[in-house]
């Protein structure tokens, strides 16, 4: 992750070559439905994780 890269509460993630942007708002959970569309952005499969 690249905390620098985003604004407020975003940070830039990169794998593989490709990237995405990640929100990050405090103690929250993310969504399972978030995760797997930025797992499909970045070419990984969510049952890896």
């Amino acid at each position: 992750m690249d905390a620098g890269r985003g604004k407020g509460g975003h940070v830039y993630v990169r794998h593989g070559g490709r990237k995405s942007i990640v929100k990050m708002h405090g103690s929250k959970d993310l969504d399972n439905s978030y995760v797997k569309l930025v797992c499909r952005q970045l070419g990984i499969d969510p049952e890896d994780l």
